[in-house]
């Protein structure tokens, strides 16, 4: 017992180590380039303990850090920066909210070209054309009677995608009856037709897109879909209860397939009692990798588990 003590006053301390270090580190930057705020997207499943999060993240701080420095010492103006949120994520860019997003997959070389084409005009305006093409998919969506109706980020601020909402708009003003249930949702996107069947997601490409194809793409595959989101559905809610979970979550297209998901689920449902005392009253997420957080309630498991 005294082992197992000694590890969780280490564990502590490592994670007050980490929460410093990292705290101290954004505080100086923040200071030092009048930025008003970091964040970070990045899944909490990811990391087995708090000590690794903190750690990534003050890591990541560094190589902004790095970048700031590189641009200096070319000349290139940081006042850009003042008073600007950066969000570290998946895409760099500016993001619906006006913040400066950084992918954490990157390098300084990567970053610097949007650190530097940054501005405090651009953040205004992407927030002021998020909420007006917001209001464009709410009203596409009730229009097409699906859930939800949107795009993948890179279309998010295209012509071509607002020119499709308005003309959505246009064509269907008096659509009366559907062919596929309102619970759809749909996607509009750079990949080729296809369904993303774990969250009811008919993905449609753009190129070429017209109101025609977007109507006969729901009429075609729209019920198809439903039917087997409610068994996903239907799969997640037996395998919570079979283990007495307290929820059942997954990842969703692109970052775990249907096809891996519904290998996992299949796995599961075979319903190995063995597993249940240690799985009751847990939080299962499957994903692409294995965490737990440190409360231990919420466990991460890859979806082609080993046990």
């Amino acid at each position: 017992m005294s082992c197992i003590a000694k590890r969780k006053k280490t564990d502590k301390q490592e994670v007050l180590k980490a929460t410093n270090q990292f705290n101290d580190s954004a505080i100086k930057l923040a200071e030092e380039y009048q930025i008003k705020s970091f964040g970070f997207d990045i899944p909490e499943q990811l990391f087995q303990e708090s000590a690794l999060k903190y750690r990534k993240r003050y890591n990541l701080l560094n190589q902004f850090k790095e970048t700031v420095s590189d641009m200096l010492s070319k000349g290139l103006s940081l006042d850009q920066l003042q008073g600007s949120n950066i969000l570290f994520g998946k895409r760099s860019g500016i993001d619906s909210k006006g913040r400066l997003v950084l992918c954490v997959n990157e390098l300084v070389s990567d970053w610097i070209p949007h650190v530097r084409d940054f501005s405090q005009d651009r953040s205004i305006l992407s927030i002021k054309y998020a909420k007006s093409r917001v209001l464009l998919e709410k009203k596409v969506a009730e229009l097409l009677q699906v859930s939800q109706f949107y795009s993948n980020p890179e279309l998010e601020n295209s012509y071509t995608y607002e020119a499709l909402l308005n003309n959505i708009i246009k064509e269907f003003q008096s659509l009366k009856k559907t062919e596929w249930p309102a619970s759809i949702k749909v996607k509009i996107s750079s990949l080729p037709l296809q369904a993303e069947c774990s969250t009811g997601t008919l993905v449609i490409p753009i190129s070429g897109l017209t109101p025609h194809i977007v109507y006969t793409c729901l009429t075609n595959n729209g019920k198809e879909i439903f039917d087997q989101f409610q068994i996903y559905r239907e799969s997640a809610e037996n395998i919570r209860q079979f283990y007495h979970l307290i929820s059942l979550t997954y990842q969703t297209p692109p970052e775990l397939t249907d096809d891996q998901l519904w290998d996992c689920f299949s796995r599961l449902s075979e319903g190995a009692s063995s597993l249940v005392p240690y799985l009751s009253g847990i939080r299962l997420h499957v994903a692409n990798d294995y965490g737990m957080n440190d409360e231990g309630k919420l466990l991460s498991i890859k979806w082609d588990y080993l046990i």
